[in-house]
């Protein structure tokens, strides 16, 4: 079903297409236990990262108690908690460099762009035609393509956008998360491809966007608001489900590939300024560069510095983040046991501030969205 002109969409179509079917509120509002719920039985994610994703998604976005999340903008006033936020419940298109980025496969960069939730058609054109000249039946954007599709956005966002930065939970989990679920959430099992194969027509439901044959050369793509899980489709098994440790593997094997993809730091207010961050330095010691290509220490890092730097990001949102911020310290760390990680105490969070793209990208006042969606 196609979203209504009131329904809440944003820039992840793996959400939105749950929204359009129904395995979460078709509103766009949802709830933790529904998130984990469809995540877990549509796409087989492991009940780790699913209760992970689910529980921070709400408290990142505006539900202090971890419950309620807009997979969009702001929802109605009426599920605002008023009294503990200090701006509008953003929802997840308020969350840049945390849930939302730079760096997206598709979707616009917040401040090239002043849209982060539109497909841009040049991205989405290059994404497409990575599988150029390939019949649809022979087509897979496997891990190795998209991981190659992830260092070209990376660099077309670096020589573009002079706001670009790669912080270290977004850049190390987040766009890991967002080109590998392609590869290993949408691909439809069968005999022939027991480990899945996203075809061009997989791709094109998933992102709900028609492809207009202008000519050979020449594709013109327009999206159509309604992202569909397309039929036949047979999701990843129950038995091999899509937890840390399995997410953990992509991340270094694109790491591996693509050493840049573990660099943390951005560009200075111009194009084509990138400074690096040192690993060491933001971590005291804790992780260095080398560590991060080995075991599971990359995605320890993403999700770790998730919990540590918490209060940067929660005390823009609410008047007393201490309750939200107890949340995250509570539910998070249990849920990476299996990774085995480092002890990390702390993140310098201070050396971002020299990149404008830190400081430009925490929680905001996205509320005239919710008015121009109501008028």
């Amino acid at each position: 079903m196609a979203p209504s002109l009131t329904d809440l969409r944003g820039p992840c179509p793996g959400l939105n297409s749950l929204a359009n079917h129904g395995y979460i509120n078709r509103t766009g509002l949802t709830n933790a236990t529904e998130l984990i719920n469809a995540q877990m039985n549509v796409f087989g994610i492991g009940r780790d990262f699913a209760t992970a994703l689910a529980v921070t998604a709400p408290i990142f976005s505006g539900d202090p108690n971890g419950v309620i999340v807009s997979i969009g903008g702001p929802p109605d006033r009426q599920y605002w908690n008023e009294t503990s936020l200090k701006i509008p419940m953003p929802g997840l298109n308020g969350t840049h460099n945390f849930y939302e980025h730079d760096v997206s496969p598709t979707f616009g960069s917040l401040n090239k762009f002043g849209n982060d939730t539109q497909i841009i058609n040049s991205q989405f054109t290059a994404l497409y035609n990575r599988q150029f000249n390939v019949s649809n039946a022979k087509s897979n954007y496997s891990l190795d393509v998209m991981a190659a599709h992830r260092a070209f956005r990376r660099q077309e966002d670096i020589s573009s956008d002079g706001y670009m930065f790669s912080a270290l939970f977004p850049s190390l989990a987040v766009t890991a998360a967002d080109h590998a679920f392609i590869a290993q959430l949408w691909g439809n099992r069968s005999a022939e491809n027991p480990w899945g194969q996203t075809t061009k027509d997989i791709l094109l439901s998933f992102y709900g966007v028609n492809r207009i044959i202008l000519n050979a050369d020449t594709p013109l793509f327009s999206p159509t608001g309604h992202s569909r899980i397309p039929t036949p489709w047979y999701r990843r098994p129950l038995e091999t489900p899509y937890d840390f440790l399995a997410f953990s593997r992509d991340v270094l094997t694109m790491g591996k590939a693509y050493p840049e993809f573990f660099t943390i730091g951005g560009n200075i207010g111009a194009p084509n300024t990138f400074q690096n961050v040192s690993i060491s330095d933001l971590t005291n010691g804790t992780y260095n560069e080398t560590m991060l290509f080995e075991k599971n220490n990359a995605l320890c890092l993403a999700m770790q510095s998730a919990v540590v730097t918490a209060p940067v990001w929660l005390e823009t949102i609410y008047k007393d983040p201490d309750y939200p911020n107890g949340l995250v310290n509570s539910t998070l760390p249990p849920l990476l046991s299996s990774l085995e990680c480092p002890n990390l105490k702390a993140v310098n969070s201070d050396l971002f501030l020299k990149f404008p793209g830190y400081t430009r990208a925490l929680a905001h006042d996205n509320s005239t969205e919710m008015r121009k969606r109501q008028d």
